[in-house]
């Protein structure tokens, strides 16, 4: 059992309610309800019993035989609590289910032998369900700000009840609480809520993205200026042959000077006394 996340759930807070139901629905959680009577020392005797999960299409629903018949019944008090129930409130008589409540409690441990959490709501039916599965961790669905199951909506594919006081088109059909019916609508809203704080994660991660400084493509004026820079020193490098062959044409023309000049002199007056390869 997660006992800090027990802890958490106590503390009724915007962020750890999301943090919550965030790890809710990456684990494996079963929504859980049920409708009963008590007996002489205020023990819950289930009546109907509803399973749903949340990670797979998986449901339980279930309506529980009563442990022994109503005559045996001693408390005129408890009579008439029990009375009351079957007539204003779940609508289920005392005589009426098909499993025995040992083999009910059997299915129950089956069906959330693979469970991390469970989720109920009610203090005093998370507590019944902690003593009942020591070993997981119980939620109760009001410390997560689950508002009341009347107040929620029954969504167009919710699962029909097959009891016939529950359902609609009986002649027996009253308008009473049905665990399955709750079950759903607790299970839909807890799946709304995580897509809602996902779709808000994803948001704010948009937000972010477009806030950040937008990437500065190379533009072409870069790229002409480097292209000049290349034209520029190509239009060096002509200037530089150019002054190169000029200087190398002013040096002929020095030579051709030179030559017509030699032959104005007369044979055997040397041009430059230093300079012995000067051509006759």
């Amino acid at each position: 059992m997660d006992s800090w996340l027990v802890g958490v759930a106590t503390t009724l807070t915007t962020t750890t309610t999301d943090i919550l139901i965030s790890i809710m629905m990456e684990r494996i959680t079963y929504v859980v309800d049920f409708q009963a009577f008590k007996d002489g020392q205020n023990r819950f005797l289930l009546k109907e019993l509803a399973i749903i999960s949340c990670n797979v299409n998986k449901i339980v629903h279930c309506i529980i035989k009563p442990p022994f018949g109503f005559n045996f019944l001693i408390l005129e008090k408890q009579k008439r609590h029990i009375q009351w129930l079957m007539e204003n409130y779940h609508g289920i008589n005392w005589e009426d289910g098909y499993l025995s409540p040992r083999a009910a409690m059997a299915l129950f441990r089956e069906t959330v032998r693979d469970a991390d959490i469970l989720l109920i709501k009610g203090s005093e039916r998370c507590t019944f369900l902690r003593k009942l599965f020591p070993y997981l961790t119980v939620l109760d669905l009001d410390d997560l700000g689950c508002p009341p199951a009347r107040l929620l909506e029954i969504p167009a594919n919710a699962p029909e009840c097959f009891y016939y006081s529950h359902i609609s088109t009986n002649l027996a059909y009253k308008e009473c609480v049905c665990s399955l019916k709750q079950a759903y609508k607790f299970k839909v809203w807890c799946e709304v809520r995580c897509f809602n704080i996902k779709t808000n994660d994803d948001h704010n991660n948009n937000n972010q993205l477009s806030d950040s400084p937008p990437y500065d493509e190379p533009t072409l004026c870069n790229t002409n200026d480097n292209n000049d820079d290349d034209d520029d020193d190509d239009d060096d490098g002509e200037k530089e042959e150019k002054e190169i062959k000029d200087k190398k044409d002013e040096e002929w023309y020095d030579v051709d000077d030179n030559i017509e000049e030699e032959e104005d002199l007369e044979i055997g007056d040397s041009l430059d006394d230093d300079d012995d390869d000067v051509p006759y």
